[in-house]
Parts: C-alpha cells; sequence; structure tokens
C-alpha cells in the first residue's frame, strides 16, 4: 500500500473516531455487558491500553519515516481497541443520564486525544518524529476517564458544576454588557445636559444643531426598552446560577442517620439533573436572544421557569434527611418566584 493510501486509512479511521465522539454525546444505544463482567474496570483497562499504545506509535515515529507498511501495523494493533473501549463507553454511561454525560466527556477525551495524535502522523506525511505531547494527551485523558463519579449523587453534582459554568459564562457575558450600554447611555445624557446648557449665536446655532442631533441620533446597540429586557433576562439567568448552586449545596450536606435513611431515589436525582440541563439551555437561549431577538425571549423564559420549578421540587425532596438545608431549600423558592416575575415582565 503506497504512502497515500495509508494517510488515507488514518484519516478515516480518525473520522471514526470522530463519529463515536459525536455518538457518545448523544444517548448511544448500550452494549450489553457479559454477566460477571466489570465494566468500569474494563472501561478503565481500555482506556490504559489505548495510552500504552499511543507510546507504541511514539516509538515507531521517533527515529523519522515510517514504511506504509510498519504505519498501518501500528493503526491495525490499536483498531480493536477503539470498537471495545466506545462499547464499554456506553455501558458504563448507562448507569444514568449523569454518568452519561460524564463517560461522553471523559471518554470522549480519551478517543480525541488518539484522534489528534493519528492527525500529527498524518500532517507530518509519516516522517516523524511524533512529538510526546500528543501521546501524551491521551496518557493524560486515561488517567482522567478514572475520576469517573462512582455514584450517582455526585454524578449529577458534576453535572451541575458543569451546567453551572455555563450559566456563569452567560451571566458575565450579558451582565459586561448592560453596564457598557448604561454607561453609554448615561454618556448620552450628561452630553445632552452639556449642549442644551450651550449659550451659542444664530450663525453657530444652525451648526450646533446638527451636532446635537447627531449625539440624540447615536447608533446605541440597545434602546431602553430593549435594555429594560436584557436586564429582566439577566433576572432569569441569575435565578438559573443561584439554582444550581443551592442544588449543590443540599447534594453536599451530610445525610442525618436514621431508621428511615435511605438514599436519593435515583429519579428523582435524574430529575434534577435533566432540569438543570434544561435551563442551562434556556439560560443560554436568554442571553443570545435577549440581545438579537427580544421578542421570542418570552418563550425561552417559560422553559428556563418551568424547568427552574422541576429543580425546585427535586431540591425538596432531595433536602429529605440531610442536615442545615432549610435555608437553601427556602432560597430554592425565592429564586422560583424571582423568576416567575421576571417571566411576567418580559413583552
Amino acid at each position: 500500500m503506497s504512502e497515500g493510501e495509508a494517510a488515507a486509512h488514518y484519516e478515516s479511521v480518525a473520522n471514526q473516531l470522530e463519529q463515536k465522539i459525536a455518538a457518545l454525546h448523544s444517548s448511544p444505544e448500550a452494549t450489553q455487558a457479559p454477566e460477571g463482567a466489570n465494566p468500569r474496570q474494563n472501561l478503565y483497562d481500555l482506556g490504559d491500553l489505548l495510552a500504552h499504545d499511543s507510546t507504541k506509535f511514539h516509538f515507531l515515529f521517533e527515529n523519522g519515516l515510517v514504511s506504509s507498511k510498519d504505519a498501518l501495523g501500528m493503526l491495525a494493533h490499536s483498531e480493536p481497541s477503539f470498537v471495545k473501549f466506545y462499547a464499554w463507553c456506553t455501558t458504563v454511561g448507562s448507569e444514568s443520564k449523569a454518568l452519561e454525560r460524564e463517560v461522553a466527556s471523559l471518554g470522549g477525551d480519551v478517543l480525541l486525544a488518539f484522534k489528534a495524535m493519528l492527525e500529527v502522523i498524518v500532517a507530518s506525511a509519516f516522517t516523524g518524529p511524533l512529538p510526546a505531547e500528543a501521546c501524551g494527551r491521551v496518557m493524560k485523558a486515561a488517567e482522567q476517564l478514572k475520576r469517573l463519579p462512582k455514584n450517582e449523587v455526585t454524578a449529577v453534582q458534576r453535572s451541575l458544576l458543569r451546567d453551572a459554568a455555563a450559566v456563569k459564562s452567560v451571566v458575565t457575558d450579558v451582565g459586561e454588557m448592560v453596564l457598557a450600554q448604561d454607561d453609554e447611555q448615561d454618556e448620552l445624557a450628561e452630553a445632552s445636559s452639556k449642549m442644551q446648557g450651550m449659550d451659542v449665536g444664530t450663525d453657530a446655532s444652525t451648526a450646533g444643531a446638527t451636532d446635537f442631533g447627531d449625539i440624540m441620533n447615536m447608533d446605541v446597540s440597545l434602546g431602553t426598552e430593549e435594555l429594560a429586557v436584557v436586564k429582566t433576562c439577566l433576572v432569569i439567568i441569575e435565578a438559573c446560577l443561584a439554582m444550581q448552586k443551592a442544588a449543590c449545596r443540599v447534594l453536599m450536606a451530610p445525610v442525618e442517620e436514621g431508621e428511615h435513611t435511605h438514599p436519593p431515589a435515583r429519579a428523582t436525582l435524574e430529575n434534577l439533573a435533566q432540569a438543570s440541563i434544561a435551563f442551562t439551555r434556556a439560560a443560554e437561549d436568554l442571553g443570545a436572544l435577549s440581545i438579537l431577538d427580544p421578542s421570542e425571549c418570552r418563550e425561552a423564559g417559560q422553559h428556563a421557569v418551568e424547568a427552574l420549578q422541576h429543580a425546585a421540587t427535586a431540591i425538596a425532596a432531595l433536602s429529605a434527611n440531610r442536615a442545615g438545608v432549610d435555608e437553601h431549600v427556602a432560597a430554592t423558592h425565592a429564586l422560583l418566584l424571582t423568576a416567575q416575575t421576571a417571566l411576567a415582565a418580559l413583552p
């Protein structure tokens, strides 16, 4: 096989890895584990195997040009591991939606790192050497994979934190834009006041009027009403972030031991995770729509408030037998009311 054909096969495998990564983020059908198998350990072992394979690629290419035969032989050795690794990812992820999300992220990183390494090899036209960083990325991802949450509560906590990071970014971006608009409107008002108080002659007044008109007709990004919509949307977005923080605090609270103590129902944890995902998406939509198309904000706000209500219900259920969480539960009700009030104010 020629070098071109070998490169084409490497690119084909890289594309297959990309498809597997995308599939992991799309609720893939789970592979049934054989009886007696340990899915997590098998997944970790395959991650280690792929990391070990990456070092083999490094040593193969460290001395320069590699024949097509040797390059293809090395890749053929790893290809079955990709298939098995993906299969065990789907098996482990099937334990819950929150865990599925973590597996998609951490397992996907392993495949992404290997894909990047193959692309570096193709870009070098098999002449090497393969940078140690490319292999190191695979090894690091394989180690990170072993940080998968060991239980459903931890998985949901991580999911909430991941969502909170996304919502916080929206809060920051929209908040900065609001401050900038407020400053711009203050400057405009100050300029208007100064111009109105100027004592100009008859001839100069004509030119002055033109300048004043230019100032009053400045092309500001948002008008007063539009800015009010953005600020109202920001209230809902901030409520989403605060709800996620409250949920994390409740889940981290110690469980009080007692006769009726029992682990939280998986369905309730799942409802909380799904609600967080839903209002995170709605918050991101609100952030964009409040600037691009304020007329569409109400629908996105409705989605956010509905998801916040589901989250508040789940948090209340999860607070049972947990110490010191009353104030956090009370905060969720206040946040929900704040968001509902803001929604009612949207046009």
